[in-house]
């Protein structure tokens, strides 16, 4: 196995990737991350900083459920 930092447009990505066959010599890239990493990124990006506490709980509550389902 090679590791490797992926990036795009000065943006890490982070967790595992597997090219999953679409088509004849196309392909989808997956980014395989646990499901704690992945809430901490898409809460704070989905709420604004100044809300309360209680809003990003209950966002990552319904993104938990979401990603789950």
């Amino acid at each position: 196995m090679v590791a490797f930092r992926v990036s795009i447009n000065g943006k890490p990505y982070h967790g595992d990737f597997r090219l999953v066959p679409v088509g004849q010599n196309v392909f989808d890239v997956v980014n395989d991350v646990d499901l704690e990493s992945y809430l901490k990124g898409v809460v704070s990006k989905e709420l604004y900083p100044y809300w309360h506490e209680e809003a990003y709980k209950a966002q990552a509550i319904v993104a938990r459920t979401y990603a789950l389902y």
